[in-house]
């Protein structure tokens, strides 16, 4: 079953994890893109096919360009998601964003403790820290 936000409520947080960790570790890199001043902007959907932590889980149907430059809280504002989703959303939000790359297996441990998940390490391959 592929998780999307129509049915991403009714997915345990152990597989809604599974499926953004693996993501990621496939990614292998962060989706953004960079502004004036060479600001960077971390984006759901970058044009490049990149998807950040939360972005997976937009289906086509689902997404809007108005999503950039929102939180995670802001998209999920009008939908129906339990706290812990929620929590567990904004902070690998959060992790994407603000964390380097070679820092997301630490980041992702601390964060599958913190919401009581298990911390996968044979999910998909992660190339080793510089």
């Amino acid at each position: 079953m592929t998780i999307t936000l129509a049915n991403i409520d009714d997915t345990p947080l152990q597989e809604v994890f599974d499926a953004m960790l693996a993501h990621l570790r496939k990614q292998g890199c962060k989706s953004e893109r960079y502004g004036d001043n060479d600001r960077r902007f971390c984006m759901y959907r970058h044009p490049d096919g990149l998807k950040c932590a939360v972005g997976i889980f937009i289906a086509d149907d689902e997404y809007r360009d108005c999503y950039e430059g929102r939180s995670a809280e802001e998209v999920l504002a009008d939908r129906s998601v339990s706290p812990a989703l929620r929590y567990l959303l904004s902070q690998a939000q959060d992790i994407h964003d603000n964390y380097a790359v070679h820092q997301w297996e630490h980041a992702f441990e601390n964060l599958a403790f913190h919401t009581n998940n298990e911390f996968q390490t044979d999910l998909v391959y992660f190339p080793p820290t510089p």
